[in-house]
């Protein structure tokens, strides 16, 4: 079974309800061009080895056997998506290396690599290695574009980022989420790369949360499934995870996404034959916390509860007792004009009931990761099942 599961592709027309950016904003969302950088600061938008960050530039330096690298911890849409790198300097000797890669979760990529005074795209699928196109690279040419289309991975280089020298295209094999490397390696060389920004010109958002759309009636990659013993996540018709485990086990989706007036909703089946053990919990995670809504059984029954958690907040401002046919479909939001998060349920008359609300800060509300996991407080070698349907293909 493939574990990584996901929701239907691409944003289309829900896409047009992300905010706009600014004069020309594409009409566009959660594409690798939202990831844009000018390196003032360290951000969360990098896990990185080995790289200097600040004062406007990012500086990534190795030598013989050594490298490093930056890569996004959050997934973007390649297809339809555009990246710009702007390099401030490059030096490479020997056999170092200097590599912008878009990558999957099965850790197929496609990219661009120069080594030797020549610029390649590098295709690699299933460790089969392929350059099906390169240049010499004019040292002057310190500004890299690369795009896909409809399958068609396109690249450029520019002096000025202005005027473009279009490159031979290729056929991609990539349509999956992808996370972005920046890697310099020394090989049997030395590197030394100076990057000004990533992007900087970019003025696209995450997609809507509510455009994160799945109906779990198969197994498509913009979630990641948890990895773990006695715990098994699936889509048949509707998203099965059973699990004997104390450990979160279910779905965590590979993109961030924008929660500023939108919403995620979720049909809820089953949570343990309906006395919520094991627990399950629908969250949003912001950088700083969560907003959730959870079923569980305490020892007095099933509970429903909702709150704000992190390291800095624990409070529920929701717990009701949990009865399945009036709790038939969660929904965390955010009411547009608001700084809100808005627990709701609804039942089988699809009709909704606002729980409880409270509000957090506005700025958490433009990255939001979406989680639906279980957790199995008193393992006993029984493995229990939650059944989910629909996301955001609920009432309205």
């Amino acid at each position: 079974m493939n574990r990584w599961i996901a929701a239907l592709p691409l944003c289309a027309a829900a896409c047009l309800d992300a905010p706009p950016s600014g004069p020309g904003a594409p009409d566009t969302c959660g594409t690798v061009r939202s990831l844009s950088d000018q390196f003032d600061a360290v951000t969360d938008l990098w896990e990185q080895h080995s790289a200097t960050v600040g004062g406007g530039a990012m500086i990534l330096e190795a030598g013989p056997g050594e490298s490093s690298w930056v890569i996004t911890p959050w997934a973007r849409l390649l297809d339809g998506g555009e990246l710009t790198l702007a390099l401030r300097g490059v030096e490479l000797t020997g056999n170092a290396q200097l590599r912008l890669y878009f990558i999957t979760v099965e850790d197929d990529s496609i990219g661009l690599q120069l080594q030797a005074g020549v610029l390649s795209v590098v295709i690699d699928v299933a460790g089969d290695t392929t350059s099906p196109a390169s240049i010499d690279w004019p040292p002057d040419q310190m500004w890299w574009r690369a795009r896909q289309t409809a399958g068609r991975f396109e690249w450029a280089t520019s002096a000025d980022g202005q005027e473009w020298l279009e490159q031979e295209p290729v056929e991609s094999p990539l349509s999956e989420p992808v996370v972005v490397l920046i890697e310099a390696s020394g090989d049997s060389g030395q590197a030394a790369v100076e990057i000004e920004a990533v992007n900087p010109d970019a003025g696209e958002t995450a997609c809507p949360a509510s455009s994160l759309v799945d109906d779990f009636a198969t197994e498509l990659p913009r979630w990641s499934a948890t990895d773990l013993p006695a715990c098994d996540v699936f889509a048949d018709e509707r998203l099965l995870v059973r699990s004997d485990q104390v450990d979160p086990c279910g779905l965590i989706s590979l993109e961030r996404f924008d929660m500023r007036g939108s919403s995620v909703g979720l049909q809820v089946l089953e949570v343990g034959g309906g006395d919520c053990d094991p627990s399950f919990s629908m969250a949003v995670a912001f950088p700083d916390l969560a907003a959730e809504i959870r079923c569980l059984n305490d020892g007095d029954g099933p509970t429903l509860i909702g709150g704000l958690y992190g390291s800095d907040i624990d409070e529920t401002f929701v717990s009701v007792d949990y009865r399945p046919s009036d709790h038939r479909f969660w929904r965390i939001a955010n009411p547009p004009g608001t700084s809100d998060i808005e627990v709701a349920t609804a039942g089988d008359d699809g009709v909704w009931r606002t729980l409880g609300s409270r509000p957090i800060d506005a700025a958490q509300l433009a990255s939001g990761g979406i989680n639906l996991l279980v957790v199995d407080e008193s393992p006993d070698g029984v493995t229990e099942e939650v059944q989910v349907d629909n996301l955001n293909l609920v009432p309205p």
